[in-house]
């Protein structure tokens, strides 16, 4: 459902795009009870694209999300916002900082611009049409058959999302 794009322009290891990927899926599904299977997150090395920022070219980092709307607040955003914030400079700039000595070094790890773009999308994801957000509970419910069918049929990530809902409690 949430599809966070990781536009990079300095290098990210593939541990560092595993915890980002990991701590990124785990503040989307806390903060809006959603599935960990429907939590999409991307890296794209932007270190030949040229950026410009205030009409100069500039190499940058950027993270895009685009999220269901439905009866999510702003204050639930800008939270989801803040906690993505905190992990890439947890993951990405802090260690940078550690190891670079040079302040301009250290900026070339700062994150620039973190845009998370609420709509009310329309779509299906393996499988499933997209419920709206904050109906994550009435579309579990409603396809809680199917998904321990998919389950039973030996579908990992159906294997999962079951044990997912079971352990979380998701069906109340």
């Amino acid at each position: 459902m949430p599809i966070y794009e990781i536009i990079h322009a300095v290098p990210l290891s593939e541990k560092q795009q595993d915890e980002l990927a990991e701590a990124i899926t785990i503040i989307h599904t806390t903060a809006f009870g959603v599935l960990r299977l429907f939590v999409n997150v991307r890296f794209v090395d932007a270190s030949r694209v040229n950026t410009y920022i205030a009409g100069k070219r500039r190499k940058a980092n950027h993270i895009r999300a685009t999220v269901r709307l439905g009866s999510r607040t702003n204050e639930g955003f800008l939270s989801l916002c803040k906690s993505v914030e905190e992990v890439w400079n947890r993951i990405v700039y802090e260690p940078a900082q550690r190891e670079n000595s040079l302040v301009p070094e250290q900026n070339r790890y700062k994150l620039q611009t973190l845009i998370v773009s609420p709509v009310n999308l329309i779509g299906f994801e393996a499988g499933f049409e997209l419920p709206l957000g904050g109906e994550d509970g009435n579309w579990l419910t409603k396809h809680w058959n199917e998904f321990r069918q998919k389950a039973s049929e030996g579908d990992e990530d159906f294997i999962q999302v079951v044990k997912e809902v079971e352990e979380r409690g998701l069906l109340k």
